[in-house]
């Protein structure tokens, strides 16, 4: 079970919202107050009296003031092992992201059972895999003040980005779609990912995450990552404004389910299609009207905010063995963001 202590008078027992997209954040406090344990915060003054003047505070903050929602969920991980450790747990949630503030997507540690090095992005998404945890990972790598001129930034970034691809590829064949990478080229703002992450919880289905306010340490436009799933902080000088630009996920099939909005979108739908009362039921035309009309309700009340339009293609029982098999439902829906029909086949 999570928990939720009460910290204060501004602090209250809260469950997770699901009418909202949620973040959690996981990095590390000044002290080891409620360390591994996942806590909703709900103000910017409890955070601080939880974690003190530290990196997962200042995350908060800053994810507090863009959603100014009560979805910002944290846990204290004083060290690279309670980062591990904490798996365990999360993946019996589906948070919408899940943002690790310090550690980068280059990050690697040594895998106890096989005594192979691992990067912990891939150790996450391959522990979610096995419950087929919805939650996409917000990753992003070194500061680029941290270097000399843009061609060591660029140089270096696209050296690692090859090895994370060329040591991980099965994994990111198979769950690429649940993390985002951005590279760290804000000024004097270490946080792009969390910045993002707060951002993409909050836009509508047929927005672009808005505009910031911070100016990037580099000037890099779309030849800069040619060919690379590298999301990046484009400013606009005249305007005066900061944008996401190139905003994919790092899945290695390149179609319409790499964008990350229609990523979301598909999360979103397939959350709302909860059909847990027919598991187990033997399936006949009764079933089969009432899995319909379930889903004709449901996608209904999404059509009025999510997607411009959608169609039941087909509920169907698939055989996997002698008398056995799975009720499955075939959908496709109409996005704001793209021509293509969007399809979404899932298991009742």
């Amino acid at each position: 079970m999570i928990n939720y202590t009460k910290v204060n008078s501004d602090a209250k027992n809260y469950t997770i919202d699901r009418s909202k997209r949620n973040i959690l954040l996981i990095g590390k406090a000044s002290t080891s107050n409620k360390n591994k344990i996942i806590m909703n915060p709900i103000t910017v003054t409890a955070a601080k009296q939880l974690y003190g003047d530290s990196e997962l505070y200042e995350a908060y903050k800053i994810s507090r003031e863009i959603t100014n929602e009560t979805n910002i969920y944290t846990v204290n991980c004083q060290m690279y092992t309670d980062f591990i450790e904490l798996i365990d747990s999360l993946i019996h949630y589906n948070f919408d992201f899940i943002v690790p503030i310090d550690i980068y997507l280059r990050d690697t540690f040594v895998n106890p059972i096989t005594n192979k090095a691992i990067n912990f992005f891939a150790y996450y998404l391959e522990r979610l895999g096995i419950t087929e945890n919805r939650t996409t990972l917000v990753m992003t790598d070194y500061e680029s003040s941290k270097y000399d001129n843009i061609d060591l930034y660029l140089s270096d970034m696209n050296k690692m980005y090859n090895n994370v691809y060329s040591n991980n590829t099965e994994i990111l064949n198979k769950y690429g779609n649940n993390v985002i990478f951005v590279l760290n080229n804000l000024i004097n703002n270490k946080y792009s990912h969390v910045i993002l992450a707060a951002h993409l919880s909050i836009c509508k289905f047929n927005e672009y995450p808005k505009d910031i306010n911070i100016p990037t340490y580099y000037d890099l436009d779309y030849v800069d990552v040619k060919n690379k799933s590298f999301c990046f902080y484009k400013h606009h000088s005249i305007a005066g404004t900061t944008s996401v630009e190139q905003l994919h996920n790092m899945s290695l099939t390149d179609d319409v389910y790499k964008k990350v909005l229609i990523d979301i979108l598909v999360k979103h739908v397939v959350s709302k299609l909860d059909f847990n009362e027919f598991s187990g039921t033997l399936f006949n035309p009764y079933i089969k009207v009432q899995i319909d009309t379930k889903a004709k309700k449901i996608m209904k009340d999404l059509s009025t905010y999510a997607f411009i339009d959608y169609r039941i293609k087909n509920i169907a029982f698939v055989k996997t063995d002698i008398g056995v098999g799975r009720i499955v439902i075939d959908i496709s829906i109409v996005p704001f963001s793209v021509l293509e029909t969007i399809n979404i086949f899932m298991e009742v």
